[in-house]
């Protein structure tokens, strides 16, 4: 896609969605140009391939706010969006896409094994895995429908500490969900273009926990962002029962896949969940000079069987839903078995 083109479609947006002059960003004075370009490409058309969700008429935009966040929205006139800071964006250049220091610096084994197997740098494949996480996870708010997304501010990613609600952590765990689905086929997909019939075990754990990494560096980023472990409080589950639930749900779906190709082997959940916590506790010391995720792994370890019943409630609630996200896309993978 061209500027010219980018220009045009998100005139399309503005005068769609009635935004205000200079809402949406002006990728033309920024370096970063070309990838603000191909973020709005990719998801626009991402948007356009889940319309049978019945979110239409839907638009993606980058936003002109420079804090780290994200939000999907519907409007009182029945136009569904999803909208990216341009702070949320650059904060992912910078940090992952062209930050070397992630393989270079972090001595992490797994990188100096993987890397040269793949056919793009890990910082790279990081920086996609956020993005991506992070649009699924609107999309799904979208798709749910619920009241809390037909709103001025609609559905925020980062964590506010001014109330909690049983529905809003239900809907959030589902948007992670669904969002680890979409991640799961995507690595999936990716791991068949890249190993073929050679991968295996320790291929597969392998680059899922370099899709858990970014995720969980991610999460500490957010203002909203607490090392003490809670449940029922504020806005958004805390990030490591939403890690959990990543994982459990990646590993679940890749596992399916794996009985359906006949291949003889399985993944182990709790092996990455914690893995993934080692290296990116690692890594975080070696490259941004932080210790947040020790605390992650010290409260994941003492309060497993509380994190552990606390998915098992919230998935309770889910399935009593029909509304939500993960229901849905139960209903499509039906639909398309019997057709």
């Amino acid at each position: 896609m061209t500027l010219d083109e980018y220009n045009e479609k998100v005139s399309i947006v503005q005068e769609a969605l009635k935004l205000p002059k200079g809402e949406i960003v002006d990728c033309e004075f920024y370096l970063e140009r070309e990838e603000f370009i191909e973020v709005f490409n990719f998801y626009d058309e991402a948007l356009l391939h889940h319309s049978y969700y019945g979110i239409t008429p839907a638009y993606v935009y980058i936003n002109n706010r420079t804090t780290i966040n994200a939000f999907a929205c519907l409007k009182k006139d029945g136009n569904y969006f999803v909208s990216l800071n341009q702070g949320l964006v650059l904060l992912l250049i910078q940090s992952f896409k062209n930050n070397r220091d992630i393989v270079e610096r972090s001595n992490i084994r797994l990188f100096e094994i993987l890397e040269p197997r793949l056919d793009t740098q890990i910082n790279n494949l990081m920086y996609q895995t956020l993005l991506h996480y992070t649009f699924y996870h609107e999309l799904a708010h979208l798709i749910q429908n619920s009241d809390l997304l037909v709103s001025e501010v609609g559905l925020e990613e980062n964590p506010r500490q001014d109330g909690f609600s049983e529905q809003q952590h239900v809907i959030e765990l589902d948007a992670d969900e669904f969002s680890s689905l979409c991640l799961g086929t995507h690595i999936l997909q990716y791991s068949e273009k890249i190993f073929g019939e050679d991968i295996n075990k320790e291929v597969l754990e392998g680059l899922l926990v370099l899709m858990c990494i970014p995720i969980i560096l991610y999460w500490t980023s957010f203002s909203g962002f607490e090392k003490g472990l809670y449940f029922e409080r504020n806005t958004h589950p805390h990030p490591i029962i939403r890690i959990f639930i990543i994982v459990s749900t990646i590993v679940h779906y890749c596992n399916q896949s794996l009985v359906q190709e006949e291949r003889k082997f399985q993944l182990d959940h709790k092996e990455i969940i914690f893995q993934s916590l080692d290296i990116t506790a690692e890594m975080e010391a070696n490259v941004f000079g932080r210790d947040n995720v020790i605390d992650f792994i010290i409260r994941a370890k003492e309060n497993t069987k509380e994190i552990i019943d606390y998915i098992d409630k919230f998935e309770g609630l889910r399935k009593k839903n029909t509304s939500l996200a993960v229901n849905k896309w139960n209903e499509q993978v039906d639909k398309r078995n019997q057709g």
